[in-house]
Formats: structure tokens, sequence, C-alpha cells
């Protein structure tokens, strides 16, 4: 159904757009608080390794977005825009390319080991935009589950069902992604006290 296409491309492209407007502005002030936070005044490096952690969250979240619109479209009630699969599939297999180059340059800035504080700061701020995702996503999917629907109203209906699915699915990823940074916050909160 066209008109069904029209919205759900929209939603699609918006969630991706959300995503990149939260995520994009932030690094300088997140640059303030890593310089702030760095021993000593002097250390060097300290903005490539914000740099490349932000760019991991960045591939990250938008891995989980992909990877949400491209299960909806498996189950999708109406027929999904065959051009937001090929977003769907572009934006995934983009982001795992990435978020592979940015590990891989990780590795070669072993000697800046000695900030530990950098990388909880990017797993706590990953941790805070998938949830505020995954907060956001359980909302629309109450409201649309208690939205009102006409009886014989059918389109409306089948309108209600598909965007529940696919709230359903970003809830599915985020939260996913949410649990599992406070688990890796909390796993590895004795490693940085700088306690032995």
């Amino acid at each position: 159904m066209p008109m069904f296409d029209a919205i759900l491309e929209a939603v699609q492209l918006m969630s991706y757009g959300m995503l990149l407007l939260i995520i994009a502005p932030l690094f300088p002030f997140l640059y303030v608080v890593m310089r702030w936070r760095a021993p000593g005044t002097g250390h060097t490096g300290i903005g490539t390794l914000g740099a490349i952690h932000y760019f991991i969250v960045m591939a990250a979240l938008l891995l989980l977005a992909g990877a949400a619109n491209l299960c909806y479209g498996w189950v999708s009630i109406t027929p999904v825009n065959p051009e937001m699969t090929r977003i769907s599939w572009g934006t995934l297999s983009g982001s795992v390319a990435f978020l592979v180059i940015n590990l891989v340059l990780l590795r070669f800035t072993r000697d800046l080991s000695d900030l530990p504080d950098v990388r909880r700061m990017f797993i706590g701020f990953f941790l805070v935009i998938a949830g505020l995702t995954a907060f956001a996503a359980l909302l629309l999917l109450c409201v649309s589950y208690f939205s009102e629907v006409k009886d014989g109203d059918a389109e409306a209906g089948i309108l209600r069902r598909d965007a529940m699915k696919l709230y359903g699915f970003w809830v599915i990823y985020f939260l996913g992604g949410y649990l599992a940074s406070t688990w890796w916050l909390t796993r590895t909160a004795p490693d940085s006290s700088g306690t032995s």
C-alpha cells in the first residue's frame, strides 16, 4: 500500500537522522571532559583516542538501527519499500565496516592505556544514547498499543500493528545495547578505580 510505504520510509529515515543529530554535536563537549579528566596537563594523543572511541560508538549505534529496521522488514505485514531494505542493509554493512576499522585503529593506541577513563566515558556515552533511544521507542510502542482504532478501520489497525513491530525491534536492539553497556561498566568498575 503506497500510504504505508511512505509513512514507514519516513519513520525509518527519521530514525537514522535522529541518531546522527543526537550524536554528532557532542564530541566537543566530550573532548573538554576528557581533557579535564586526563592525568596531567601535557598528555598527548587524548584527542585521537577520544575520536576513535567516538566513531566506535557512532558505528555501533547505527549498526543497531540498521539491524532493527532490517528485522522489522522481514516480519512486516505490509510490503516494505525495497529502497528502505537497501538503506537498512547499507547502514548495517557500512557500520560494521567502520566499526572494524576503528577497532583496528584502537590497537595502535596501546600506549594510551593509562587513560581508562576515556574508554569508560564512551561506554557510558553509548549507554546514555542507547537508553534514551530504547526509552523513546518503548514509549512509542506503548502509545501505539493504547491508541484507538475504530471498528471496521482495517487500514488503521494494520498500520498500528506495523508501527508496534517497528518500535518493538528498536526496543529490543537498543535495550540490549543499554543492558550490555551497563553490564560492561559495572564489570570494569574495579579495574579503573586505581586500586589493586
